[in-house]
């Protein structure tokens, strides 16, 4: 009797998590992934690419996360993304000190269905870990896509995390 409970928690343990990995693939699926990579920011330029999948059609962006561990380093990346700062009466935002040349292609015709120049982005967002400047945004249909993204410019310090560019669903708003 006392062999044959340690199989059936086993065999219940298993059922269960074979369930809930069923129903996270059940939720996920269809859904278009987001892509992170890190931003090389070494020199004054670099060419960052990815290669992204889009499920279905809808609005894509393309941000420049600013990632922190705590609050000084939530300090420091506000100022080295140029954040709003109040000078006198007013506040200003000099953005990032960087210009982005984004091309995005279809990977199966080859064909360049974006080519944006983004000179100083400004933060559009923020959360607990990070900060974020929307570089881009654009509508893409269901398939595979090449992204390049060339940055020109440097920051005065390094940052407390290596900055991410991030290629995901665009949020809409409520």
């Amino acid at each position: 009797m006392l062999r044959k409970i340690p199989s059936v928690v086993i065999t219940l343990g298993a059922v269960s998590i074979g369930i809930l990995v069923l129903t996270a693939t059940l939720c996920t699926s269809g859904r278009s992934p987001t892509y992170s990579v890190p931003l090389d920011i070494t020199g004054p330029k670099s060419t960052t690419e990815l290669e992204v999948r889009v499920s279905h059609s809808d609005v894509y962006t393309i941000a420049l996360n600013y990632p922190y561990i705590d609050s000084p380093g939530r300090a420091k990346a506000w100022t080295l993304a140029g954040g709003a700062t109040l000078k006198g009466n007013s506040w200003q935002e000099s953005g990032a000190p960087f210009a982005f040349q984004i091309r995005v292609y279809e990977i199966l015709s080859g064909v360049e269905v974006l080519n944006k120049q983004i000179d100083h982005p400004g933060l559009t967002s923020w959360g607990a870990e990070w900060l974020s400047a929307e570089l881009v945004r654009t509508h893409l249909v269901k398939g595979r896509y090449r992204v390049l993204v060339d940055r020109s410019g440097s920051l005065a310090e390094e940052p407390q995390e290596a900055l991410q560019l991030q290629f995901s669903k665009a949020y809409q708003g409520k």
